[in-house]
């Protein structure tokens, strides 16, 4: 199985040093490469799923953004989480063979991931 842990922390770095104008544009960038996983599940908008409510505020400034994100890029989140889910994918095809297998499994499709800051709370 393929895992790609998108690259998000370079394009949220860059959406939140962005002028606010130009943040909608940048935020539609970063989803883009999940709107195709997320339409065969959900039909909606990634840009709408995230600004409902489920993402981080892009019509202001707030620094604990910026001081969250570079938290979890000096954690390693992002590596982090790649070799955790390529581990337990390697877990799981030895234990089980025929996830793995050609014919009448199906191997698994790509998991996309993708990792963002979190609305804070009350500031």
């Amino acid at each position: 199985m393929k895992i790609v842990v998108h690259d998000t922390a370079s394009a949220m770095f860059d959406l939140l040093h962005s002028p606010l104008e130009e943040r909608p544009d940048a935020l539609r960038d970063m989803l883009r490469p999940l709107q195709s996983v997320l339409s065969a599940v959900v039909d909606i908008d990634t840009f709408q799923l995230h600004t409902t409510g489920s993402g981080f505020r892009i019509d202001r400034e707030d620094p604990r953004y910026l001081t969250a994100l570079r938290q979890m890029r000096d954690a390693g989140v992002w590596d982090r989480i790649e070799s955790c889910l390529a581990a337990g994918w390697e877990r799981l095809s030895g234990a089980v063979p025929e996830a793995t297998a050609r014919g009448p499994v199906l191997l698994p499709p790509p998991l996309s991931v993708s990792v963002s800051v979190s609305p804070p709370g009350p500031a």
